[in-house]
């Protein structure tokens, strides 16, 4: 049996993926419809951002000042979803709510591992099975 061992902040050191076979059912959803990193606000006001060239997206921003503008911009970000079902691992016995898991995904020849924070349980039974489907929130950043 697979157990994940929590370190002081919380990280639980192993890496959960289908390879591994302690995770299975792995769904990834990318929403980047609203991305944006630039964008024009009020009458004649614009923030330029960072970016430049073709990584530059821009987008009309409600605010009437470059403050409220910006904080609206801020929000313009690519949403990324992924959930799992994890094998031969019990809530509470495992893993607990706030702990970090190390996701590895791989599909063809891209492989990546980002960490994810639990923020809850979907707990269900399926004939007479017990079944948990941790619920991720972002924590950013891909090792």
């Amino acid at each position: 049996m697979l157990k994940l061992v929590p370190y002081v902040t919380k990280n639980c050191g192993n890496i959960n993926s289908e390879v591994n076979k302690n995770a299975y059912e792995l769904t990834i959803s990318e929403d980047m419809l609203d991305v944006a990193n630039a964008g024009y606000f009020g009458e004649d006001g614009y923030i330029s951002g960072t970016e430049t060239g073709i990584y530059k997206w821009e987008t009309i921003l409600d605010g009437e000042t470059e403050s409220e503008a910006q904080i609206e911009l801020e929000k313009k970000k690519k949403n990324s979803k992924i959930t799992l079902k994890l094998k031969n691992l019990s809530f509470e016995k495992d893993y607990n709510l706030g702990d970090i898991l190390r996701i590895q995904i791989i599909k063809g020849k891209v492989r990546t591992t980002v960490r994810r924070r639990i923020s809850g349980v979907n707990i269900h039974t399926k004939n007479g099975y017990l079944i948990e489907c941790p619920i991720f929130e972002e924590i950013g950043g891909i090792e």
